[in-house]
């Protein structure tokens, strides 16, 4: 027997068993890699002096950002990739959980919410304007209603005064 390296002849195992696996294809999110990930970007924000304590922020997520991360998931077909998509993007495990949550329950499929304050004030002074013109409408209507009743009152009392002018009469 000739003497080989201990890794070289691992490598002739699956073969020398008839088990080749095929080749895998590898994992790539890069097309939808944050930029955050990337080597290249560029830091905008300042350091913070020593002296002072930086305050620590909730992170938010987009629903977009969500169903991205989600997608990268659902791609994950070995063992490890989800653990490494989650160290990528920073967050644990719970927080992907909450995401597939919200996805079973379909909080992606409704439409978003005003997303700031001035869309809402104008969708309640829309509201509002509507809500006065229908008012408007039904006062009016109201009015013609009260003088038709008040002609209906003064008619039959005209009648009123007419059949009993004409039985005395008789």
């Amino acid at each position: 027997m000739t003497t080989t390296p201990l890794n070289r002849r691992l490598a002739t195992l699956p073969a020398h068993n008839g088990n080749i696996s095929q080749p895998t294809q590898a994992f790539s999110g890069l097309d939808e890699e944050p930029e955050a990930t990337r080597r290249d970007r560029k830091i905008a924000a300042e350091p913070v002096a020593p002296t002072q304590r930086a305050k620590a922020s909730r992170r938010r997520y987009s629903d977009q950002e969500k169903q991205r991360i989600l997608r990268l998931v659902d791609a994950c077909t070995e063992r490890g990739q989800v653990g490494a998509i989650l160290r990528r993007e920073g967050i644990y495990y719970s927080t992907l959980r909450l995401f597939l949550e919200q996805r079973e329950k379909g909080r992606f499929d409704m439409p978003s919410r005003p997303e700031n304050k001035q869309t809402n004030k104008q969708a309640l002074q829309q509201q509002l304007a509507q809500l006065q013109r229908q008012n408007q409408r039904l006062a009016d209507k109201l009015e013609k209603a009260e003088i038709v009743l008040d002609f209906q009152k003064k008619l039959s009392r005209l009648l009123e005064i007419e059949t009993q002018q004409r039985q005395e009469n008789f």
